[in-house]
């Protein structure tokens, strides 16, 4: 008899779930979809391939052991669908929601679609106490398919857009998506202006500027490499925003933790909204299917009337 699948973001909640579902195989999925490529038109082999240089690129590891990493992920997940035993373990939050939709759409295309999967929402706290499940059908992965194209497309406007039926916490992880595009205001995403702004409130080492911009999150789902891989971003370029001289890798050093972080003049009047990200350094960055460039790049996020905008 097939063991069952349980299918999960990464690595921290393999052994709980192993001790909660003994029965079965635990897949960390272990892909940060917020970051990088994700274009359409690509078949899933060239996707994984895509991904894994990109992750190689930015200091996640080696390409050769992440790509057999990624070639046996998709085969467990095959082989799960083929026995029609999988249950998918996920949070709320934006890192998670891309995952989930990424796995369903893959099923959707390998289990009939009488098949039913089950949907474990994981809690923040972790996997004490209750647990909300609910049966994952055809209408549900139809969704995700929806969602995966839109994600992938080259048009943000289609995120804010997508029926989310069956999928209970998507379009909240879509709203914070479309919000990493750069501003009107002063063309940060997001997460680059939490980081700024944690730098300006005093926190001036890499451990504690992570712990200050998460705390700005209404839905923590940015991991520690990622936020740094963008405040030494944000230290580039014609006019550097911080000072961040070290740039992190896989293995942190003690040279990266020791660090200190320093606002410039111009991250200062950025911040302020007197002067534009984007216009001084330009941007080259995916979302999804999104590819910004240039100092005048396509889309942006409007907030003052929370919709994506599109450069004339």
């Amino acid at each position: 008899m097939a063991q069952k699948l349980h299918v999960t973001n990464g690595d921290a909640l393999v052994p709980a779930i192993e001790r909660a579902a003994p029965d079965g195989v635990v897949l960390p999925w272990r892909d940060v979809l917020h970051e990088g490529p994700v274009p359409a038109r690509l078949s899933e082999a060239e996707l994984r391939t895509e991904r894994v240089l990109f992750l190689a690129r930015a200091g996640w590891g080696d390409g050769v052991m992440l790509l057999d990493a990624f070639e046996r992920r998709d085969r467990t997940l095959a082989a799960g669908a083929a026995a029609g035993e999988v249950s998918l373990w996920f949070e709320d939050d934006l890192f998670d929601q891309l995952q989930l939709m990424q796995v369903l759409a893959m099923l959707s295309s390998r289990v009939a679609d009488d098949v039913e999967q089950r949907l474990v929402r994981v809690p923040r706290t972790g996997l004490n106490g209750h647990l909300d499940e609910h049966g994952i059908g055809a209408a549900e992965r139809q969704a995700a398919r929806r969602a995966w194209a839109a994600f992938r497309s080259s048009d943000p406007r289609l995120l804010p857009a997508v029926d989310a039926t069956g999928l209970p916490d998507l379009a909240a992880a879509f709203a914070r998506l479309v919000e990493e595009l750069p501003w009107t205001t002063d063309g940060l995403a997001r997460s680059e202006r939490q980081a700024l702004q944690a730098v300006a409130d005093g926190n001036d080492n890499p451990l504690d500027v992570f712990r200050a911009s998460q705390a700005m999150e209404e839905r923590p789902f940015l991991g520690d490499h990622w936020l740094w891989v963008a405040l030494h971003r944000l230290g580039s370029g014609p006019a550097p925003l911080v000072d961040a001289p070290v740039a992190p890798t896989a293995e942190i050093s003690i040279e990266f933790v020791e660090q200190r972080y320093r606002l410039t003049d111009q991250g200062a009047e950025v911040l302020a909204g007197r002067a534009d990200h984007a216009r001084l350094n330009g941007v080259d960055r995916w979302l999804g299917g999104v590819h910004l460039t240039g100092t005048e790049p396509r889309w942006r996020w409007d907030p003052s009337v929370k919709a994506v905008a599109r450069a004339n």
